[in-house]
């Protein structure tokens, strides 16, 4: 496969890992001699405007695994949980309309939790939002866990499409 060459933009809240990112990108660079012209700051997503980007470019390509809730939730507070992580997803989907190309490509994780009881918390609700906002799945069921871990990762690929 061709290296990737362009343009990049990355945040992350953790300044190690905003430092391990451009530490990876400097061994990319260097492994595949590639040109990659990249940005990485320490900032949530959800808060970056377009002048925030890459001389103001809307974004093509958008990976992202936003806060999934706390790692051992206890079952009480699965509901509520689940209800904030809905309202904040949905609010991060809508602010990157400001920032996305059209046709753009996402992959974003969900969060995914199987209680004690056996009932399954995830945000499949909020995805029939998504389609109204101009984001359109399209990948099959991808589940990913570490071992033991309760919290899994729902991996899911959109489209976006301008105008909706």
């Amino acid at each position: 496969a061709a290296a990737y060459a362009g343009q990049l933009t990355g945040s992350d809240l953790d300044v190690r890992a905003v430092m391990g990112t451009k530490d990876n990108l400097d061994w990319y660079r260097r492994q595949y001699q590639a040109a990659v012209d990249a940005t990485v700051f320490a900032r949530d997503f959800a808060q970056v405007r377009l002048a925030d980007l890459n001389a103001g470019q809307r974004v093509t390509h958008l990976v992202t695994e936003p806060f999934l809730g706390k790692q051992t939730p206890r079952d009480s507070e699965l509901p509520g949980v689940f209800r904030g992580l809905s309202k904040m997803y949905l609010g991060m989907f809508r602010h990157w309309r400001t920032l996305l190309a059209d046709g753009a490509r996402l992959v974003v994780i969900f969060p995914r939790v199987t209680s004690r009881s056996g009932r399954t918390y995830h945000l499949d609700s909020l995805l029939d939002k998504l389609s109204a906002l101009g984001y359109t799945r399209t990948s099959s069921e991808l589940i990913y866990a570490r071992p033991g871990a309760i919290v899994e990762r729902d991996v899911i690929v959109f489209s976006y499409q301008e105008g909706k």
